[in-house]
């Protein structure tokens, strides 16, 4: 499988992990009101290029943060706006539900929390695929 930032993950040991799975799976996500919005999934690194992530983080900044349901994603939302306010100005305002496929790229395991990350594979949309289902402002 060719992934989408494979230049960058070659410059982190082990990226993917050698854990990360294809599966299939509903996912939950972030996003700006407008499912389209090219912010709605980029991975942290390309969001963010300037920000400086720890060693151990810099896998996880090439891929896409998920959920494992909407409640794990809105309790990760709420605790994250408990310390910045104005989170959902970059990492979007709104809750959206896909259905994530095995040739989209390599999963790693929900932690805890139902986080989990996806590093994609070349030539995957996602926009057409998700759909938002309520706002996390509120």
């Amino acid at each position: 499988m060719e992934f989408k930032y494979a230049e960058e993950m070659a410059l982190v040991d082990n990226c993917p992990p050698s854990n990360a799975v294809a599966r299939e799976t509903e996912a939950f996500r972030y996003v700006h009101e407008e499912i389209g919005n090219v912010r709605n999934f980029l991975c942290d690194c390309k969001l963010n290029p300037a920000r400086k992530l720890a060693e151990n983080k810099r896998c996880s900044g090439l891929g896409l943060s998920f959920f494992d349901s909407e409640e794990n994603a809105r309790k990760a939302f709420e605790y994250l706006r408990e310390r910045n306010p104005k989170i959902g100005k970059s990492l979007g305002d709104k809750l959206a539900l896909g259905h994530l496929r095995s040739e989209d790229g390599r999963m790693s395991q929900p932690n805890s929390k139902g986080h989990f990350d996806l590093w994609e594979a070349v030539g995957v949309e996602f926009a057409d695929r998700f759909e938002i289902i309520g706002d996390l402002m509120k």
